[in-house]
């Protein structure tokens, strides 16, 4: 059995498939270390050793500057993130010795750190946001936003590697690729099943190496007196059930300080009934302030932090920015979204969401109740959207991706035969 390190930058979004991918792992006999780099630790399932290497709040960073970039100030987090944990994820990673690196994309200490170690590594991806199909306009938009991010992107690992003593003999490319999507969401050709039973694709990327799509992974946090409360009030009640959440960072990004309210104003007025109940994944002070002076009629619940894939399955539809974690866990249950982008990677989810017939893609500047209303009436009544959900639950359901991911790793790692894991040049 290998030896393997999983660490993924303090972003719910990367961290919630790639533990689930590490105790699956874990389950089949290997050695698993996660590295949780968040201030207050991580929920991860029980037998998984965890070193905690705390850092700076990523959130924190990303929107401290008003009028800045989203996308730059991001980078420029996740470049000062990966200088101050490097020497500490190092030290873990000797003393653990491990056989393999199996880290987030957007974690890219793992060459840097593989080439000392004398190891090889892999990336998961948690949002296909490369894959997926895109149309002409807001592509040719997203496209010159994706190129002047990998740019800048690229930037930041030569950065690294400069700064970073010792690094000369960094690994350039991973051995793997795992994408926790499936192909028919990504809209890639699907092979027949090997021998083993799982229907597997691999694609070129940049370089030689492939990429295996293996679905959405899921966390099932343990309930909380809390959880299970909210869970038993949200089942009993009688009418129409929202959730609400823009993401565990965006929210409270000062930039969008303003989009955020109107969003959030826009959406209780949709609905607001007696027959209505939403629940706010939000800063209470934002919630506050977007409803001010609003009469409520409908039930509005909110809390800090929300156990998205306990609760899901109560809800009738979700308003969400488009992020895939959240996207996915929605096309698990079936549940359709209306989600409004805040950047790139989530316009493209989103667009494909509407494509597929599960959501539908909408400006955070430019709706009105009104739309939202005529536009969640239509995802909850049409038997087409209906059909379409039905369908796409049913991929991601056959899809197990803790599970194909761990099969995915072992052929690498040589523990299995690839049963008719197959690659297909990508065109």
């Amino acid at each position: 059995m290998a030896r393997i390190v999983c660490a993924a930058p303090p972003l719910f979004g990367h961290v919630t498939p790639l533990v689930a991918l590490a105790e699956r792992l874990r389950a089949r006999g290997h050695d698993v270390l996660v590295i949780d780099y968040f201030s207050k630790p991580f929920w991860l399932p029980p037998g998984l050793q965890r070193v905690a290497i705390p850092s700076f709040n990523i959130e924190h960073k990303i929107g401290a500057v008003a009028d800045g970039s989203l996308v730059t100030e991001a980078l420029q987090a996740l470049q000062e993130f990966c200088l101050a944990v490097h020497a500490d994820t190092l030290r873990h990673c000797q003393q653990f010795a491990p056989d393999l690196l199996l880290f987030d994309q957007l974690l890219p200490l793992a060459p840097l750190l593989a080439g000392t170690l004398g190891c090889r590594f892999a990336y998961t991806i948690s949002s296909p946001l490369e894959f997926l199909p895109k149309d002409d306009l807001p592509s040719c938009v997203s496209k010159g936003m994706a190129d002047a991010f990998n740019t800048l992107f690229a930037g930041l690992c030569a950065d690294l590697a400069r700064s970073v003593p010792g690094c000369g003999d960094a690994q350039p490319l991973p051995a793997q690729y795992l994408c926790f999507a499936t192909p028919a969401f990504c809209g890639v050709a699907q092979h027949a099943a090997g021998a083993s039973g799982i229907k597997d694709n691999s694609t070129g990327t940049t370089g030689a190496a492939p990429v295996s799509f293996v679905g959405p992974a899921f966390v099932r946090r343990d309930p909380s007196e809390d959880d299970a409360a909210l869970a038993e009030r949200i089942a009993l009640f009688k009418g129409r059930k929202f959730f609400v959440s823009l993401g565990s960072v965006l929210a409270g990004v000062e930039q969008n300080r303003a989009a955020a309210l109107r969003i959030f104003r826009n959406i209780v007025l949709s609905h607001n009934e007696a027959d209505c109940l939403f629940l706010f994944s939000a800063p209470p002070a934002l919630l506050m302030d977007a409803l001010a002076g609003l009469p409520i009629e409908a039930t509005v619940l909110a809390r800090p932090f929300v156990n998205q894939f306990y609760l899901m399955e109560h809800f009738d539809l979700v308003f969400a920015h488009g992020g895939y974690n959240t996207s996915a866990e929605c096309l698990y249950y079936g549940v359709p979204v209306i989600a409004f982008p805040f950047v790139f990677d989530q316009t493209w989810v989103a667009q494909r969401l509407e494509q597929l017939g599960a959501g539908a893609r909408v400006s955070r500047v430019r709706h009105t109740p009104a739309m939202l209303r005529a536009l969640a009436g239509r995802l909850l009544g049409d038997p087409g959207a209906e059909a379409a959900l039905a369908r796409l639950q049913g991929d991601v359901r056959r899809f197990d991706g803790a599970a194909h991911g761990a099969q995915a790793i072992e052929v690498l790692l040589g523990a299995v035969p690839s049963h008719g894991i197959t690659s297909v040049a990508r065109s």
